[in-house]
């Protein structure tokens, strides 16, 4: 296994890839994603997020893509930026049962200006 200079990523002797999994906190209805940290973020939703932004985006042409697993605490709601386009101009509308995961896919190539989103799972 091979690591990079930010011990994030793995690289088994098959050339599978492995990344460790970033966990940012919602703090008053705010989530924000640091990009640099890596692509793979799992967050606890204790509360409704009402701002969520991305920090430290790569530059315009160039790909990024970030997995979000949201561990459902209740019924609670993502404000997603405009930015973010889902298909059919339609969000998501988050699982409410405790203890339940909703996954998502979002893809920039622009640094941020546009985001694509996809729901990967619900309610699994």
């Amino acid at each position: 296994m091979s690591f990079n200079a930010n011990n994030k990523i793995v690289i088994n002797d098959s050339g599978a890839i492995f990344e460790t999994k970033t966990s940012p906190t919602i703090s008053s209805n705010v989530l924000t994603i640091d990009c640099s940290a890596g692509n793979a973020f799992s967050v606890n939703l204790n509360s409704s997020i009402t701002t969520l932004s991305f920090t430290n985006i790569p530059s315009a042409n160039i790909s990024y893509g970030l997995s979000l697993q949201v561990m459902i605490g209740g019924s609670y709601t993502i404000t997603w930026p405009t930015s973010v386009k889902f298909p059919s101009n339609t969000a998501p509308t988050l699982t409410s049962t405790v203890g339940k995961v909703d996954t998502f896919i979002l893809n920039t190539f622009d640094a941020g200006t546009t985001w694509y989103g996809f729901t990967a799972g619900q309610n699994a």
